[in-house]
């Protein structure tokens, strides 16, 4: 069976792939989800939604805090 490999940049990617690609447990990438300032979903396949890498790794560059609040820093 072939090894999914992590989505590359600009690449239409599920939770999962997010997870994988952004080195997060999957629970941190639909926390993000949740959250009102996320990116939209770039569109669906097999029903799930699919997100732009870039456009996500944009977001958790430019967002300053995005863990939950009174965390310790990593």
């Amino acid at each position: 069976m072939p090894t999914k490999q992590p989505a590359s940049s600009g690449t239409p990617a599920s939770a999962g792939d997010l997870s994988r690609e952004l080195n997060v447990p999957r629970r941190t990438i639909y926390n993000w989800i949740e959250r009102d300032d996320f990116p939209e979903p770039v569109g669906r396949a097999g029903g799930s939604r699919l997100w732009d890498v870039d456009e996500v790794k944009r977001w958790r560059r430019d967002t300053k805090d995005v863990r939950k609040p009174g965390r310790p820093p990593a």
